[in-house]
């Protein structure tokens, strides 16, 4: 409801400011939908293929206010109606969202059970009256949770019998059972995590659109908001880790990424649009902090990420990571990135202090303006925060991983 407030606060802000005046040269939306493709395994969906489809989905409706204020307000008699007609959409939208950001939460627990080597054919959605149905993807999960009174009475996801047996056949996975336990009930708030991450860098590169104002906070409280049903079971599973851990080290440390850079440079961009009625936010272009926190089979962490630090073209961004419970897993991270022209390169690489290292990194290219190619890969060996939300595969169960990758991205702007 707070979401659903804000975001026609928003809209009825946006409506009379739109009236006013025309919106400068710098106003252009980006709608934008990215896919990567790993070429060991073409039909895996990792996490960072969920948050792509999830921001996409909840990208539309802004871009349909965007297009529909505009065009409404060519008609200043309009004014009032538009007003009205559009704040309503987005409410509409709200829950919209909602049925999103809950499929990929579901999603992010289906997730670690691939990684467990499950197949997704045996996934199944469980529905308020108990009865079971197949969920082969995205789109057939979002399906269910909208055919389950769009999830305002909760949802949950599991894999069937075979699966179950699957998991059970394999000697690795009872060798680590409470680590595969815990991964899976952290998997959902997890997935949205990396999703708010993504949202994040958009944010701070100066794509982001004020009306983003309602998924970014849904996503950033939803570990506060949370019912403590997972999270009560992924401290249960880490006692038997000898990890002593709390709800409040789960949810406090989550205030943080209400003063961090992308927070600081939205509530900018919402100032800044009432001023000069552009509602596209842009970058503060100063050297801060931004926070992330994850579940992580050694606890709940804390990541530091240091943002607006650019050479000429090339932007550098050092972080940092560790375990609020567990002192011994600090992990360094160094990203560059590289724009020049229709060619662009993004290298990132971290080091655990438990010994493991991930690496990822991309080079793209631009040949049209609504077109990406891009070609990289990601990998490494050890126990890394990053690859354990990033990884396709379980440190415990699998020492090293590498996958190539080949990415598509459209662009619309307009």
């Amino acid at each position: 409801m707070k979401s659903a407030l804000a975001v026609l606060f928003l809209v009825a802000v946006a409506g009379g400011v739109y009236a006013q005046d025309e919106l400068g040269e710098e106003r252009k939306f980006n709608l934008r939908m990215e896919y990567s493709f790993d070429l060991y395994d073409p039909d895996f969906v990792d996490a960072e293929n969920l948050s792509q489809m999830s921001m996409f989905a909840t990208d539309l409706p802004t871009a349909l206010i965007d297009w529909g204020v505009r065009a409404a307000f060519e008609d200043p008699f309009r004014e009032k109606s538009a007003i009205i007609f559009f704040g309503f959409v987005r409410l509409l939208a709200n829950y919209y969202d909602r049925a999103i950001a809950i499929s990929e939460h579901e999603e992010g627990h289906l997730l670690q059970c691939r990684k467990a080597g499950i197949d997704r054919e045996n996934a199944v959605f469980i529905y308020e009256d108990g009865h079971q149905s197949r969920t082969q993807s995205f789109l057939d999960t979002f399906k269910a949770v909208v055919d389950n009174s769009w999830g305002v009475n909760g949802v949950s996801v599991s894999v069937d019998r075979e699966g179950w047996a699957e998991f059970f056949s394999r000697p690795e996975n009872l060798a680590h059972f409470h680590e595969l336990m815990a991964s899976f009930e952290a998997g959902g708030l997890n997935q949205e995590q990396y999703s708010l991450r993504k949202r994040n860098e958009r944010i701070l590169s100066g794509e982001a659109h004020v009306l983003d104002f309602a998924p970014w906070l849904r996503y950033s409280i939803a570990t506060l908001n949370y019912e403590n049903s997972d999270i009560d079971d992924y401290l249960h599973e880490l006692k038997f880790l000898g990890v002593n851990s709390s709800v409040g080290h789960v949810k406090n440390v989550q205030w943080l990424k209400f003063a961090g850079a992308s927070a600081i440079t939205l509530y900018a961009g919402i100032y800044n649009f009432i001023a000069d009625r552009n509602p596209m936010v842009r970058p503060l272009g100063v050297p801060l902090p931004d926070f992330a926190s994850f579940l992580s089979i050694h606890g709940p962490t804390l990541a530091v990420n240091v943002t607006g630090i650019a050479l000429d073209k090339l932007a550098i961004e050092p972080n940092v990571q560790f375990a609020i419970d567990d002192a011994k897993r600090e992990e360094y991270g160094l990203r560059l990135k590289w724009t020049g022209g229709i060619f662009g390169l993004s290298v990132a690489v971290f080091l655990n202090r438990s010994g493991g290292n991930w690496v990822d990194g991309k080079a793209f290219f631009r040949p049209t303006e609504w077109l990406e190619i891009g070609v990289g890969g990601e990998g490494g060996r050890g126990f890394t925060f990053e690859r354990e939300v990033s990884g396709k595969t379980f440190t415990f169960l699998e020492s090293r991983e590498f996958h190539p990758e080949l990415s598509i991205g459209i662009n619309l702007r307009f």
